[in-house]
């Protein structure tokens, strides 16, 4: 027999209505590739940096509507703060950029060792007046 989930968020229990199944159910809404990495790395930091680092860049992106799920009627908030969560108990660790392909090529310059060949189709002009052409 599963426990059932009890959750203290005054979200949840405004939500009155049941489910298909008759349970209620939290669960958190996972946002688009795009917007998660910006909600990995923002976790991150906060789980590193703390609360202050948090509200500063709330200020600083307000007007950004990416940083949206720090708003707590976002419904990424939740997914966000799971994450800050998971950073800080160490369960998860820091997001790392993938590695550049550019970094693992190497570059070669060039350089000429013999003058370019002749033009094939070039021909030396005539000596014609504009009289004559």
């Amino acid at each position: 027999m599963r426990a059932a989930v009890v959750s203290n968020r005054e979200e949840d229990s405004m939500n009155n209505e049941p489910s298909l199944s008759g349970k209620t159910i939290i669960g958190l809404i996972y946002p688009p590739p795009e917007i998660r990495t910006i909600v990995d790395k923002t976790a991150g930091f906060v789980a590193r940096n703390g609360v202050d680092f948090e509200n500063k860049i709330r200020e600083k992106e307000s007007q950004n509507p990416r940083f949206n799920f720090l708003s707590l009627t976002d419904p990424y908030h939740a997914y966000y703060k799971k994450k800050v969560y998971d950073f800080a108990e160490g369960k998860i660790d820091a997001p790392k950029p993938p590695p550049a392909v550019k970094e693992h090529v190497k570059k070669v310059e060039f350089i000429p060792t013999q003058p370019p060949p002749l033009f094939e189709f070039s021909a030396d002009p005539t000596t014609l007046n504009a009289y004559d052409l």
